[in-house]
Parts: structure tokens; sequence; C-alpha cells
């Protein structure tokens, strides 16, 4: 097939994702002419099976599925479409269409929604607004995508039929023709998932009131596994009960990686012109990926298992395709650029880490008068947004950062470095927050006394699909806890000041506490 017909499918296949996502709104929920277009769409792309595949395309196809499925069925406590429904409402319907599209890939549109509905009905019930999409971000678009790819090729196919025409292609029996469309599918798929990185390297260079060198040689990224591990989530240092020594080798170590991360984000814009280069790249992200959740509990694994795909996928093109022609790779490298306007999910992970932290966390009291520490996994699908200090919506406490001690303002991050303690001031928690709080408290205490039916008033909260982990062996004694004796919640806001000594040597320093007491119906 020649080159421009195949990035032509792919340009009309991305412009009826948009009228999709970013006109039609698939992607914020059930209604019925949205059922109706998915289900068109979904039909018409099951005349492409697996065989017709090539095996770059299914390796990509099958990773993503792979990740739906496993997400779906690790949160079935929580699963619901908000329909009302038994049949409709259950978790194993979406999860065995997921595995149906290892056979038909067209139907990974199914457990992609689904995933994506789920989070907008549980987010509706508490009122609290969606907690946000970065834990699975790019894996439902691309599966809906996998279903548009499908049904634009069978819907050429049917066209040929229908319209009797000296077509520039026999799609239908032209082996080559059919890989080389799929081939650049992957190409595509590619070019947007790299946006995430690419995206993430740029914003690095432009944080406001900073120059494009300063995230990489002043940023004390290592601050972030030292607030990660007070805070209890799974470290490397949390399990290992690593020495001072780590904290001083991540010192030394913290400009070379932070120029390493940048180049390789970077680079993302113009890798896919090299099949090798692709794949060496996608593996160093994995790495990094891996590294990241070694330090800081923040595991990307939807991310690690999609770019395996990729690897697999690059490899595959290497060694067994024809050469993938030079407009089809630049056509990759455009989409990284124009992914975000194309109705895509894309991430942009640029920060500063500072010295100034708000541990924002949860703490349970129980009706003999015991204060114990909740972990961030009891929450489930609020998880995320209780690990990132967001559940009571944004704010930030007696330190002016964000999650995590984090700022987006090179001022904030060199004044906290002078003299964190004096850049301190009042907080308390904002009027508007508090009924957001409640409802998420006394919704999810009421949700895991229903989870704990074999009548010990606990339940395996940390057997679910967590984007950021708290440590299982750090929460003993709420482990231990019989919920039914829960009295209330208090949200503890506990803002302090981190120095890292040259030898490793942590100095914590308070600076204020704010405690806010939510109490809970006991049973």
């Amino acid at each position: 097939m020649a080159p421009y017909v195949v990035i032509a499918l792919i340009l009309l296949s991305i412009f009826c994702f948009h009228l999709l996502v970013g006109v039609i709104g698939v992607l914020r929920g059930p209604g019925t002419l949205r059922l109706l277009v998915l289900a068109l769409v979904c039909l018409a792309g099951l005349f492409c099976g697996r065989r017709d595949l090539p095996l770059a395309f299914l390796a990509v196809a099958f990773m993503i599925n792979f990740d739906c499925i496993i997400y779906l069925a690790g949160s079935w406590q929580t699963y619901t479409l908000g329909l009302d429904n038994g049949l409709l409402d259950s978790v194993w319907l979406p999860v065995m269409a997921g595995l149906l599209a290892f056979f038909r890939p067209a139907l990974l549109l199914v457990p992609g929604i689904a995933i994506q509905w789920s989070k907008v009905a549980l987010a509706g019930k508490i009122g609290g607004g969606i907690s946000g999409n970065s834990d699975y971000i790019i894996v439902p678009d691309l599966a809906v995508l996998i279903a548009v790819f499908s049904a634009i090729y069978s819907s050429f196919q049917l066209l040929r039929l229908v319209i009797p025409h000296r077509w520039p292609v026999n799609m239908a029996g032209d082996r080559p023709a059919l890989h080389s469309y799929f081939i650049g599918c992957v190409v595509a798929m590619a070019g947007i998932h790299l946006s995430n990185y690419f995206y993430s390297g740029w914003e690095k260079l432009f944080l406001l009131n900073a120059a494009p060198w300063t995230r990489v040689l002043e940023n004390p990224t290592y601050l972030l596994a030292v607030h990660t591990q007070d805070f209890g989530f799974l470290t490397t240092p949390t399990v290992l009960g690593l020495s001072d020594d780590f904290y001083a080798l991540l010192m030394i170590v913290n400009v070379p990686l932070n120029v390493a991360v940048l180049v390789a984000q970077l680079m993302a814009v113009g890798v896919l012109l090299s099949p090798r280069a692709s794949t060496l790249l996608t593996i160093f992200y994995d790495l990094m990926h891996l590294a990241i959740f070694a330090l800081t509990a923040i595991f990307f694994w939807k991310w690690v298992v999609l770019n395996a795909g990729f690897v697999l996928a690059f490899d595959t093109i290497r060694r067994h395709s024809p050469v993938v022609p030079k407009p089809v790779l630049l056509t990759g490298c455009v989409l990284v650029i124009a992914a975000p306007l194309l109705s895509f999910s894309i991430t942009r992970l640029a920060w500063f880490d500072t010295p100034g932290v708000n541990d924002v966390h949860i703490e349970a009291i129980t009706q003999a008068g015991e204060t114990v520490r909740v972990p961030s996994n009891f929450f489930l699908n609020d998880s995320i947004g209780v690990a990132q200090q967001r559940f009571a919506g944004a704010f930030h406490g007696y330190l002016p950062t964000a999650t995590r001690g984090t700022t987006g303002n090179a001022e904030v991050l060199h004044r906290l470095q002078q003299d964190c303690v004096a850049a301190a001031s009042a907080w308390d928690l904002p009027a508007g927050a508090h009924d957001r709080i409640e409802r998420l408290l006394v919704s999810h205490h009421a949700a895991a006394i229903a989870l704990s039916a074999d009548g010990s008033g606990r339940f395996a909260y940390d057997l679910y699909p967590h984007h950021i982990w708290s440590s299982p062996w750090g929460f003993g004694p709420f482990a231990a806890l019989d919920l039914r004796t829960v009295s209330s919640y208090v949200p503890v806001v506990e803002g302090r000041c981190v120095t890292v000594e040259p030898d490793g040597r942590v100095v914590r320093t308070p600076v204020g506490i704010s405690r806010h007491e939510f109490p809970v119906s006991a049973r």
C-alpha cells in the first residue's frame, strides 16, 4: 500500500476518534447517543480478526487489553456504572468482552470505556469531582482508537464491495497492503503514547520563573523519596530499612539522573524514525518507571505493560517487516506533538521538589479512643486522590506547596531552600472542603463495612490496582482494626520542613498541624 494511503487512513481514524471523544464525549459517561455510536464502531470493527493482523499490532493491542482486564478485575470491589442494573453494572461483563478482544481487537473498546465510565460514576457518588485519570491515562484512549482502526479497515473492505471501483489497493486480498496499514497504526499509537513523555520533558523546560536548565541543575529530586517514605508509602528505603547512606547516594546522582530523564523524554519527539532506537528508548522508560516505583511508590504499571507491547512491536517491525516508509514514521513523530490537540489524554509531569511539605493524611479514632493512621490503599478507587492529597480538592497547607512538597514555581523552590520555616503561614481547612471530605469519609466507611462480609470488620484493601501504594507492612494497627469500632475519621495536615545533610541524615522541623474530626456511624 502506498504510504499516502496509509497516512490518509490513519488520519481519518484519528479524526473519527476526535469526533467520538472531543465532540460526542464518549469518555464522559453513558448516554444514548454515545452507546449507539460506540456500538456501531465496535460492530464495524468485528470484521477484523486476530488472524488478519500483523504481530506488531497484536502485541500492542494485547498489552492494552491486559491492562484493561487486570484493572477491571482488580477493582471488582468498587466497580459500577451507576446504572442500577445488576447485569450491566457487573464488572465481569467488560472483563468477558476483554477476553474476547484477544480474538477480535475491536472489542477492546468495551473494557476501555468501562474503566473510564466507572471512574465517572464513582466520582459522582460522593460529589467530589473525578479524582483524575492519571492512574490509567492513555489506556482507554488507545483502546477506543484500536476499535476505530479496525472499523476503518472493515469499512474500507465493505466500501469496495458496495461500490465497484478501481481502488488504489485491495485490502481484502493484498496481505502486504493490510500489513502496511496496521504497521502504520502501530506507529501512530506509539506517537500518541510518546507524547506523554515528550510533554513531560518539554514542560520541565518552561516551569514558572525558571530558566530551561533550572529543573535539571537545581531540583532536589531526592526529596521526593524522603517525603514518600515519611508518608508511609511502599518504597525501597521503607521495605529494606536503608540507612542515611542511601540518601547521600541519591544526592550525588541527583543531577545526572535529572539530565538523563529530561534527555530521554525530549528524545520521544523524533525517536520513531528508528525502530531500533524506539526499542531502546522504550526499554529505558520502563526501567525509569520501575525505579520511580521503588523510590516513590508511584507505579505506572499500565505504562510498563504498554511499553512492553511497543518494545515487542518495534522489535518485530525491525526484524520481520519491510522497511516502514519514512512518511509514515514522520506522521508518528508529528502525532507526538499534535496528540493533545486531537482529544487524547496527555499528561505533563513536571514540577520542582521542595523541602517544604504538607503531610496530608487521615487517622481513624475508635470507640475506645485509640487513634491509628489510615493507609491510602484503604480508599480503593479514591486511593490515588488520598495519596496525592487531593481528596478535599486542591489545597495546600502551612507551606506553599502541593502534593509531596511539589511546586511549579522556581521562586517558591528558592524561598523554601533559603528559609523554609519562615515561609510557613497560618492555615485552616477551607470551608468548601468540609462537605467534600465528609461525603468521602462517610460513604467510604459504609462501603468498607459492606465489603467486610465475613463479619471481621476487615477487608483486603491492598488487593487493588492502586497507582500509588501505601506500605502493606507499615499500617499494622489499622489492618488489625475492626472497622465497626471506628467512630470518626480525622484528616490531618502537618506542615514540616525537611533537610537532607550531605551525609544523608534527614532533619525534620514541624511548622504546624491541623486536625478536623468527622464522625461516622459505627456498626
